[in-house]
C-alpha cells in the first residue's frame, strides 16, 4: 500500500513537472532534439500507436487485437475528449520500475516505452499491469497519491474503457518480449482477441 501511494504521487509528480515543457503528443525523443511527439491530439498519437506496433503484433498472433482496436479509437474520434495536455509519461511504472524507499519515489527507470501523453493514460499503464484489473485497496491508495499532487481530469471514469483498450493493445507486445513457448503464445493471443472483441462489442 505504501508503494501504491508514493508511486502515484511519484508519477503525478513527473506529469506535472514536464507538461509546461510539451506541447504535443506522441513518442518521446530527446536525442532528436524533440521536447513531445508529432501530433496535436491525443487521439490522433493514440490512434497511430496501434499501427506503430502492428508488424510486431502480427508476427506472434496478436494482429486481430490491433487491427480491432485501431478500427474502434478510429472510429471514435471523441472518445479522449477532456483527457488534458501532454506530460512525459514513464509507460510501464511497475514496482520493477518505480523504487520507493521512506515513502517517496527514489528512482524511475527503464524509460524506453515514455510518450508524451495525458497524465490518465499513465495511470491506466501504471495500474492494471500493477494491481491487476479489479478495484483494490492498493489501486485506491495509488490513485489518492496521485490525486494528491494533481488531480485527474474531468471525465476520467467516461474514457476508462477506451483507455483500457488503448492499453490492451499497448501491453501486447510485452506478451511478445516473454518469449512464452507457442502453444501459450497462442492462448494468450486469444484471450487478449476476446478481451477487446467483447470490449468493443459492448460499446458498438
Amino acid at each position: 500500500m505504501d508503494w501504491a501511494r508514493a508511486a502515484g504521487r511519484g508519477l503525478a509528480s513527473l506529469h506535472g513537472e514536464t507538461a509546461p515543457l510539451l506541447d504535443t503528443y506522441g513518442p518521446v525523443r530527446p536525442e532528436d532534439g524533440a521536447g513531445g511527439g508529432s501530433h496535436d491530439e491525443w487521439h490522433a498519437a493514440a490512434v497511430a500507436h496501434v499501427p506503430d506496433r502492428r508488424p510486431v503484433l502480427v508476427r506472434y498472433g496478436h494482429g486481430v487485437v490491433a487491427g480491432t482496436g485501431l478500427k474502434y479509437l478510429d472510429g471514435h474520434p471523441d472518445a479522449f475528449v477532456g483527457a488534458g495536455g501532454p506530460g512525459c509519461c514513464h509507460g510501464w511504472a511497475t514496482p520493477e520500475h518505480v523504487s520507493v524507499v521512506d515513502g517517496g519515489v527514489a528512482c524511475m527507470v527503464d524509460l524506453e516505452h515514455a510518450i508524451a501523453a495525458p497524465g490518465e493514460d499513465d495511470v491506466w499503464r501504471a495500474v492494471v499491469p500493477a494491481f491487476g484489473s479489479a478495484e483494490s485497496d492498493a489501486r485506491t491508495a495509488f490513485r489518492e497519491g496521485y490525486e494528491s499532487v494533481r488531480p485527474l481530469p474531468d471525465g476520467f471514469e467516461r474514457r476508462r474503457p477506451y483507455d483500457a483498450l488503448l492499453n490492451t493493445v499497448y501491453h501486447c507486445p510485452r506478451h511478445v518480449q516473454d518469449q512464452h513457448e507457442p502453444t501459450e503464445a497462442a492462448a494468450m493471443a486469444e484471450r487478449l482477441r476476446t478481451r477487446v472483441t467483447e470490449s468493443v462489442d459492448r460499446r458498438a
